[in-house]
């Protein structure tokens, strides 16, 4: 990212204890190891640079290392995080796309299963989000983050649990995107367009922050996990389907705002993209991760759905499916991925 570049400098004064031993889907062993190291520092302040799986771990770290429940129990739910005072955070991220610098939970993976931690302090105390930390992305990772941050944007304005606020940040995030998201993957050199996405992607994390992720995140985690299909490709590839799913109004229903609630919100959704039914709202979704490089046949990504769909569906996201404004049973879900 050349982040390392532009800071060095910054830091010349300070002792540093830098911390990058882990994956790009953070596992627990990556985060017990990183408070081992965390501890030994003896910091006074914790600087995450880098792209939203590295901000996780920062805020995973940050909060875990002062816990007195065991870690792993945690993690999984069974206790509660403990409103224990941690460390000042400060989050400057290198991807215009995950928005993990301005939301409240941060994931973490054992054994395939994604798990989030959720609690008012492991958000950030700052965010710099500086355009001169992304404008070097490749041009694949630009398209990935980018439609993650489409994807929050969207889900979350048609999530159970938006507000008029979150839909507001999502409104704007949705309408910035689209007119900057195809020229910064294919101009990175532009900054203005590189700019308004790292604006973008912040608007949508904290449009996420208050209404959480729907369906077509609680589907991509086992993609990334068990096929190795990016995190933003993944959402991308079920993103547009959900535009059908959810307007069929003979489905039941987990928005207790009601079925003309629904629908209106869908709509106004499907304006923002500049369509007028749910069908050519997916049409639109597949020819902008077209236009922007992103494979959307599954069998070329490794994922045969005939084959493997047993494996999806033993592992989604509970928690964030619930969220979707339609019901979301076993046959929906094999209809998805269906050619």
């Amino acid at each position: 990212s050349g982040a390392e570049k532009l800071l060095q400098p910054l830091f010349k004064e300070i002792d540093v204890e830098r911390f990058s031993d882990f994956q790009s889907n953070p596992q627990l062993t990556d985060i017990l190891a990183g408070i081992v190291r965390f501890k030994q520092s003896h910091a006074d302040i914790v600087i995450v640079v880098g792209g939203g799986s590295s901000i996780d771990v920062a805020k995973s770290i940050n909060i875990l290392a002062h816990q007195t429940s065991t870690i792993n129990d945690i993690v999984k739910g069974k206790v509660q995080i403990e409103a224990k005072k941690r460390l000042p955070l400060i989050a400057m991220p290198t991807t215009a796309g995950t928005g993990s610098e301005t939301t409240h939970f941060s994931v973490i993976y054992i054994d395939h299963v994604k798990y989030s931690l959720a609690h008012p302090y492991i958000l950030p105390d700052y965010a710099i989000a500086d355009v001169c930390l992304v404008k070097n992305m490749p041009k694949y990772l630009s398209a990935s983050t980018g439609f993650d941050a489409l994807a929050q944007a969207i889900e979350s304005y048609w999530a159970v649990g938006s507000t008029e606020e979150s839909k507001q940040y999502a409104k704007q995030a949705i309408e910035i995107i689209l007119n900057n998201f195809v020229d910064s993957v294919h101009n990175p050199t532009n900054i203005t367009n590189r700019r308004n996405m790292v604006y973008a992607a912040h608007l949508a994390g904290q449009a996420i922050n208050i209404s959480k992720t729907t369906a077509p995140h609680a589907l991509s985690y086992i993609l990334t996990t068990h096929w190795g299909i990016p995190h933003g490709h993944a959402v991308a590839l079920t993103l547009g389907k959900f535009f059908i799913i959810n307007a069929n109004q003979n489905f039941k229903l987990n928005d207790k705002r009601g079925s003309k609630y629904v629908q209106k919100t869908l709509q106004e959704l499907i304006s923002m993209l500049g369509c007028n039914t749910p069908k050519r709202a997916c049409s639109f979704i597949e020819k902008v991760m077209l236009e922007v490089g992103l494979e959307v046949d599954f069998l070329k990504l490794g994922f045969n759905p005939e084959r493997d769909i047993h494996i999806l569906l033993n592992n989604i996201n509970l928690e964030r499916i619930s969220n979707n404004p339609v019901y979301i049973d076993i046959e929906t879900i094999k209809n998805v991925f269906k050619y």
